[in-house]
């Protein structure tokens, strides 16, 4: 219960700053953690309604949320380290890059 108290009240304060600002950036940073904060609410509440399959789907959900987010911020890593030569970051990012695919794998095509 207190988990999804907590995730109503991270929910409503990302809303606030979601709507509240006129910063696309902000509002692009915002929103995956808002996505995390209802996924896990709803996944929270369906299991103390005795739903488990809906509440893998929505793990599911926040799993696909946060890998979104991740290759996102490969991306744009890889895109400013490009343009200003850094080549050395965009080698340490190989190694992210394979954690990502890994964690990927593991998380949504690995059968139990």
């Amino acid at each position: 219960m207190k988990q999804i108290i907590t995730s109503i009240v991270v929910a409503g304060v990302l809303l606030n700053v979601l709507f509240n600002t006129n910063d696309s950036l902000t509002k692009i940073i915002v929103l995956p953690f808002l996505i995390f904060a209802i996924c896990l609410g709803l996944k929270n509440a369906l299991i103390i309604m005795k739903k488990e399959t809906l509440a893998v789907k929505f793990s599911k959900v926040y799993v696909v949320a946060f890998l979104i987010y991740w290759f996102g911020f490969l991306i744009y890593w890889d895109y400013i380290s490009f343009i200003g030569g850094k080549y050395m970051q965009i080698l340490f990012s190989i190694l992210l890059w394979l954690g990502g695919f890994y964690f990927t794998y593991n998380r949504l095509f690995k059968k139990n």
